[in-house]
């Protein structure tokens, strides 16, 4: 077009744009005349179409090229693009037979699907268009969300029809299970796949949607999601196994880590010449990453100290320090020493209370600690 914009045909709610058209006749003395249609950059977009193919955006239109003996072709990513535009136009007519087709061949939704470049024998990643086929129906029989869709009518059959679907998830160990009157433990016919099929979102739905309540959920009703999502989730319901008063003691459980840091609980009393200082509404790892910052030592002193020491357990603990501030005291070799006098900030890794006693037993976890400690401020 001579303002600049780009060709545009629409139609029954599809829209072929196109940056120019063009018939290019081509002749040589091997092969003749060759009449080529020429489409700047087209593209195509379908009203309506499945949301899995982006069909309402406009993708590309894949046309034929000539090939260095001059035939006709199409390269293989432009069957994949013929595929989706045959797809979205076929969704667009709204035949439920062609629906379903369109599904079994997975051009739309998801599961197995048939790529139509190596059906016509473009796709070098299959010897055939035999194999293809052969391919593509063993995805189909394998296919966790047809094999349940299968055993459906099976499981209603079973039931009396009061269940639709079968229970189970597919996997070994969580058997697709059509099971006598409804009944998850009556007698029934099972089938599983190889590898297992996952856990469906909606089975796992209810349970999880207690986690995210804005109110924490009670004792009871955290165990009662867990047994819903153990339908799913063998190894859920192997832990369940036996535990009949779980809701109590996760009460005592809540009841120990009060006013403690999830670790650790203040005692009783404190020695003389030590103050407590509580921080509310952190955990163990918040308050170490607080430490590790200066931040506990600034709001208990008041003010931020010009020198001070981090001491603390964890590997990460002396990562990322600046040259000649940290001081690995948790192995057996020299940690080295801090500065005796100067300002600044350091960081002391010491070995865990569980690991701290094997070398000297006769230390002690504290003792051991103390004493790495004292050789890296001699």
């Amino acid at each position: 077009r001579a303002d600049g914009a780009r060709a545009s045909f629409a139609v029954a709610g599809a829209t072929l744009e196109a940056d120019g058209l063009a018939v290019a006749v081509r002749w040589t003395p091997a092969l003749g005349v060759r009449v080529l249609l020429d489409a700047g950059a087209a593209t195509l977009a379908v009203d309506g179409g499945p949301p899995t193919l982006d069909a309402v955006a406009p993708f590309d239109l894949p046309l034929p090229v000539l090939d260095a003996e001059g035939r006709l072709t199409f390269p293989a990513a432009s069957w994949d693009a013929a595929a989706r535009a045959l797809a979205a136009l076929g969704v667009r007519l709204g035949v439920p037979p062609l629906d379903a087709a369109l599904r079994l061949l997975g051009w739309t939704g998801g599961g197995a699907r048939l790529s139509l470049a190596a059906l016509v024998g473009a796709d070098a990643s299959f010897p055939s268009p035999e194999a293809a086929v052969r391919a593509w129906v063993g995805d189909l029989a394998l296919d966790c969300g047809r094999v349940e869709a299968a055993l459906g009518p099976v499981a209603a059959l079973l039931s009396g029809f009061t269940v639709a679907r079968p229970f189970g998830s597919g996997s070994a160990r969580d058997p697709y299970r059509c099971a006598v009157a409804g009944h998850r433990r009556a007698p029934g016919l099972v089938a599983w796949l190889e590898p297992g099929c996952a856990p469906r979102r909606d089975d796992l739905a209810s349970a999880v949607g207690a986690m995210h309540s804005a109110v924490p959920p009670s004792y009871e009703a955290l165990v009662t999601a867990l047994a819903e999502a153990s339908d799913a989730l063998p190894d859920v319901r192997d832990l369940l196994v036996g535990r009949d008063g779980l809701a109590a003691g996760l009460a005592q459980l809540a009841e120990r880590w009060r006013d403690t840091d999830g670790a650790v609980a203040m005692p009783a009393s404190m020695p003389g010449d030590v103050q407590a200082t509580t921080f509310d509404g952190h955990a163990y790892d918040e308050l170490a990453a607080l430490g590790a910052l200066g931040i506990v030592a600034r709001d208990v002193l008041g003010a931020a100290p010009t020198a001070v020491v981090h001491v603390g357990c964890e590997p990460w603990w002396t990562e990322g320090r600046a040259a000649g501030t940290a001081f690995d005291a948790s192995g057996a070799g020299a940690a080295g020493t801090i500065p005796a006098s100067g300002d600044g900030a350091w960081f002391v890794r010491l070995p865990t209370p569980a690991a701290a006693p094997r070398p000297r037993p006769d230390r002690g976890a504290v003792g051991e600690q103390a004493a790495r400690l004292a050789q890296v401020l001699a």
